[in-house]
């Protein structure tokens, strides 16, 4: 379980989550996407904090894996 704050952060509460990093690197890539950030935004110290914070169990993937990743995403929606 874990426990999370509302949008107003005066309260919290409990929850079951089930962490799932492969669909956190493709949410990264599509985030890059859209937005149109670098790729060396992944090895940027502010975004490296951040990051970590939001989940330390999940490695960084490298420029290079997100590369790969939105490659992918490209061949996908290209044949769709």
């Amino acid at each position: 379980m874990k426990e999370q704050k509302k949008a107003n952060e005066s309260s919290t509460f409990i929850s079951n989550y089930t962490f799932d990093p492969e669909q956190s690197r493709k949410n990264l890539a599509n985030m890059i996407i859209v937005h149109e950030y670098p790729l060396s935004m992944v090895e940027h110290l502010g975004f490296i904090i951040y990051f970590e914070g939001l989940q330390p169990l999940l490695k960084i993937p490298s420029r290079n894996t997100i590369n790969s990743d939105i490659v992918k995403i490209y061949e996908y929606e290209k044949v769709n």
